[in-house]
């Protein structure tokens, strides 16, 4: 199924994401039938995925005994992670496809589906992690890319964006000790300088209020990675212009200004001065 979606996305993009001549023998109708097709598969496998791995939760019916008993998964308090989901993470044949599968649903191109995508791949890598399952410099660089490829593809979506950018900090920091690696990967894929690398590790460092360093990482990262975030056709050719020294339209009088016009304060205009003249 993994192998089926990837080319049927890569095709996807093929066709409408570059300016390549592809030619389709389908109708108009076959294709917005297809297309949806394609969607609802997308979205409906993800949350097969999701469904092996997590179980929804609530307080109000379970007792206390058996919420003792759950592990909340990084902040979504009613996702919980199942049985056959840490078996599945246990078993070494099963677990390398399953986080493949993962993370490469984040380059599918469906909003909805990345969304869903974006929360099970949160709590695969806290799992990894907490088991210690990274273990090459490869994987930890694949985990990176494969979120940074899917800021290019969503970042004009502000919630896809918002979401990806806590994944890509989240697994930055996670291992960017273990594997200083991923410092140079991360400056080859966004083509960023050494000091912003840098910048972003004294934020890491920094010991303040949780919230506070969490947005200052977020604003970091983001950024770092400006270079490569997605945006709609009406913005990708936009070019900003910036005038200086651009007079203000509106005029501030000063206390010396008079309101009246120049012509009226000549002191040889005047009513007596013009029957005078008559």
């Amino acid at each position: 199924m993994l192998q089926k979606l990837n080319a049927v996305w890569d095709k996807f993009k093929l066709k409408y994401g570059s300016c390549m001549n592809y030619e389709d023998p389908q109708t108009e109708t076959e294709e917005i039938v297809q297309d949806q097709l394609n969607r609802v598969l997308t979205r409906e496998y993800v949350g097969f995925l999701e469904s092996l791995l997590t179980q929804s939760y609530s307080p109000i019916k379970d007792n206390k005994m058996e919420s003792d008993q759950k592990d909340p998964i990084y902040g979504n308090s009613y996702k919980f992670t199942t049985e056959f989901g840490l078996k599945i993470m246990e078993t070494e044949s099963v677990r390398l496809v399953f986080i493949c599968t993962v993370f490469d649903s984040l380059r599918w191109l469906d909003t909805c589906a990345n969304v869903k995508a974006s929360f099970l791949c949160e709590i695969v890598f806290h799992l990894i992690c907490k088991k210690g399952l990274i273990r090459q410099p490869q994987e930890a660089d694949y985990l990176l890319k494969c979120v940074l490829n899917s800021i290019q593809e969503f970042g004009e979506h502000e919630a896809n964006l918002s979401l990806l950018l806590n994944l890509g900090v989240n697994i930055y920091e996670a291992l960017r000790n273990s594997y200083p690696g991923i410092r140079t990967s991360l400056m080859s894929y966004v083509n960023c300088t050494e000091e912003s690398i840098l910048k972003l590790d004294e934020i890491f460092n920094k010991n303040i209020l949780k919230s506070k360093k969490d947005k200052m990482k977020k604003d970091a990262f983001k950024n770092i990675i400006a270079n490569i975030i997605g945006k709609n056709i009406g913005q990708r050719h936009k070019k900003f212009v910036e005038i200086k020294n651009l007079p203000s339209l509106i005029r501030i009088k000063t206390e010396t200004e008079s309101s009246f016009p120049e012509f009226c304060l000549n002191e040889e205009i005047g009513f007596c001065n013009i029957f005078e003249s008559g």
